[in-house]
């Protein structure tokens, strides 16, 4: 069955600490065959600024677009 309209994005607010064998496991080969199709997959990455982005799931895998949010006080 195809999807209608087709899906062009998705969205994962969730995310873990990235484990050794993370890459190649299920999830990993499910985003790859979603960015294989054409479809962008965007997750969070994480709430903890002493975490890099590249040791959290799924926001470190290199098919997947990590975004992050900041506070919205500006500097005076």
């Amino acid at each position: 069955n195809e999807v209608g309209p087709p899906m062009r994005v998705v969205n994962l607010s969730l995310g873990r600490d990235k484990f050794e064998d993370d890459d190649g496991g299920p999830l990993h080969q499910a985003l790859q065959s979603l960015y294989g199709m054409g479809v962008v997959v965007v997750a969070a990455a994480g709430n903890d600024p002493n975490v890099e982005v590249k040791n959290q799931v799924p926001a470190g895998f290199p098919e997947v677009v990590a975004v992050a949010s900041s506070t919205a006080d500006m500097p005076r």
